[in-house]
């Protein structure tokens, strides 16, 4: 039987990647508790030789901030073909994965032959527990010392986890008419208000939190309602995952109505407040 070797800091992607390693083979979650220290370095190294003496013919690898940086250098070290943001991967006759590419415009498919790494976003997969674990002794401490930390404040707002969201773009003339947007959110249990780059970026309404697109994040709740939101390409690359997308918007001929489900072109100052009120 094929062993799979999974990793991720964030433990609910863990999860997510042992649920898709079961369906390849033999799932063993990597546990980091005898490393030296918890740098990128140190864990890579930690995971190469788990790989190893598990006999693991892949390892996934959660597409956190820290797992992004973990992913190469593991690939490196087993000398490995490497793949970032998996949409698929099956394994016939060697690994063959899908993954967007050209801003989320197009999908790849690639053949990376009987060995392989590479890392997933979540929600790619569906959960599930590993069978085993997996661990790394002798591993030698990162040369990087920490000297000081500074507790970094942050929100608790998560977007990702929202089942809808109303996104937010230019077509808002002012901060304060963002209210509109969050009434919209309120209508739904857990609705959530994302945004544009230049809304977060640029004008400073809404914290990077909300920030929805390509160099933000990449979402995929079960309704995607986009206000006033143009739909350039970095922003599309971040709700394709949607498992509905709604546009409003005047101009009939923005980008955002290609890969809209349902489309209203009209002023979203007059439908947003009938949509409220028909939701009540």
């Amino acid at each position: 039987m094929t062993t799979v070797l999974v990793y991720s800091d964030d433990a609910k992607l863990q999860a997510e990647l042992a649920g898709k390693a079961a369906t390849l083979g033999t799932a063993q979650a990597f546990d980091p508790a005898g490393l030296p220290d918890t740098d990128s370095a140190t864990l890579a190294l930690g995971l190469a030789a788990a790989a190893k003496s598990s006999g693991a013919a892949l390892v996934m690898v959660g597409a956190t901030k820290k797992g992004k940086d973990i992913g190469p250098r593991l690939a490196a070290h087993l000398d490995w073909p490497y793949a970032s943001e998996v949409q698929s991967i099956v394994n016939a006759g060697g690994w063959t994965v899908e993954r967007m590419v050209l801003s989320g415009n197009s999908k790849a498919t690639y053949t990376m032959g009987a060995n392989a790494v590479c890392t997933a976003t979540p929600k790619t997969f569906e959960a599930g527990q590993a069978s085993g674990k997996a661990s790394a002794s002798g591993t030698p401490a990162s040369p990087v010392k920490v000297v000081a930390k500074k507790e970094e404040k942050h929100s608790s707002f998560d977007l990702g986890s929202a089942p809808v969201v109303v996104g937010v773009g230019r077509g808002f003339k002012q901060q304060a008419d963002l209210k509109l947007a969050e009434d919209l959110a309120k209508a739904f249990p857990g609705g959530a208000v994302g945004c544009s780059r230049p809304i977060a970026a640029d004008l400073k309404w809404l914290g990077e939190e909300h920030w929805i697109g390509l160099s933000g994040h990449q979402i995929k709740p079960k309704a995607y309602i986009a206000c006033g939101v143009s739909g350039q390409i970095q922003h599309i690359a971040g709700i394709r995952g949607s498992k509905l997308i709604i546009a409003i918007n005047t101009n009939k001929d923005a980008p955002i109505f290609q890969i809209a489900d349902y489309g209203v072109v009209g002023d979203l100052y007059q439908v947003i407040p009938k949509l409220v009120a028909a939701l009540k």
